[in-house]
């Protein structure tokens, strides 16, 4: 009889089960035929945990679906016809651990938060208890599905992070679409994190007053504009800082320096400025330590400062 590749075979992936599936004896001499319904029928005969069907002289069947239609790949071999039913659907497991409300605070401040601790299962196994932390050290461990942590603490410098561990076990195995155990893709045991974090810094003020501060603590209880440490710019174009007294102040942490300051008639006076290292109380009245920047003109400048810069 003429040889026929299989690549010139119709490799549909929606077969009807009045469809012929066909193959070719090792030494080539005869063919191999059968029905979808066929080998269906031979499917719900057959024990075994292998979802792939090798259509070959043996006919040796390993998976395939049932119903009306199958939904199979396919590919072919020297001397035989692989079918592969599509895996099941597994979904992992999620940990949620919500977000702080706020993610910026001044040291030294008290927040109150609560945070929401929840656990999906999903495809994965039982439930095994698992671990609350804030900044790697153990909080509680975490014993329940759904929970509220509520608590107050002082904000310190730097991020502190919250993080969720859930462990779990191996997931059950599930059908595939023969109706036969099919373990590709089923959920190991394992853990799942979700962290949640804020952070704290210093806070900083510039701008201008009538005469020089009493006390390093009026800085923060004189008008200045004030904002925390998040990055190196004090005042910009988009931003710019107007200065209507005498005395121009900018108090910046011990660990940074003044880089620049320009009006906006691009009058560079940075190097007019004095230094004095000072404590100002944070939010908690806890004293830091801070470099006061100060400038005493004979009159208001009465402009706007376009570009202040730190390092």
């Amino acid at each position: 009889m003429a040889t026929k590749n299989f690549t010139q075979f119709d490799l549909r992936t929606e077969l009807l089960t009045s469809d012929y599936i066909v193959g070719f004896k090792q030494d080539g001499t005869s063919e191999i035929k059968a029905t979808v319904k066929q080998i269906v029928d031979l499917v719900q005969d057959q024990d075994s945990d292998n979802q792939t069907l090798a259509f070959n002289e043996s006919a040796k069947l390993l998976s395939i679906t049932s119903g009306n239609t199958v939904s199979l790949s396919a590919f072919a071999t020297n001397d035989s016809l692989q079918l592969i039913a599509p895996p099941p659907t597994y979904i992992s497991p999620t940990a949620f651990l919500s977000e702080f409300t706020q993610t910026s605070f001044e040291i030294g401040e008290l927040i109150t938060q609560t945070l929401t601790l929840n656990w999906n299962q999903n495809d994965a196994g039982t439930f095994i208890p698992g671990d609350f932390k804030k900044n790697n050290i153990l909080v509680s461990q975490v014993n329940f599905l759904s929970a509220l942590y509520g608590f107050s603490e002082t904000v310190s410098l730097g991020t502190t992070t919250y993080q969720l561990s859930v462990n779990f076990g191996d997931g059950p195995i599930k059908n595939n679409v023969l109706g036969l155990p099919d373990s590709r893709g089923q959920i190991l045991a394992g853990s799942v994190i979700d962290t949640s974090s804020y952070t704290g810094y210093y806070r900083r003020w510039i701008g201008s007053s009538s005469s020089f501060p009493a006390s390093p603590n009026d800085i923060r209880t004189l008008s200045l504009s004030t904002s925390l440490d998040t990055n190196n710019t004090l005042a910009s174009q988009a931003s710019p800082i107007y200065i209507d007294n005498n005395f121009i102040l900018i108090a910046i942490p011990n660990t940074k320096s003044l880089a620049s300051v320009v009006t906006e008639v691009n009058e560079n006076l940075t190097s007019q400025f004095n230094l004095s290292s000072v404590q100002i109380p944070d939010a908690g009245s806890t004293l830091r330590d801070y470099k006061l920047y100060y400038l005493e003109t004979a009159l208001p400048l009465n402009l706007n400062l376009i570009n202040v810069t730190i390092a």
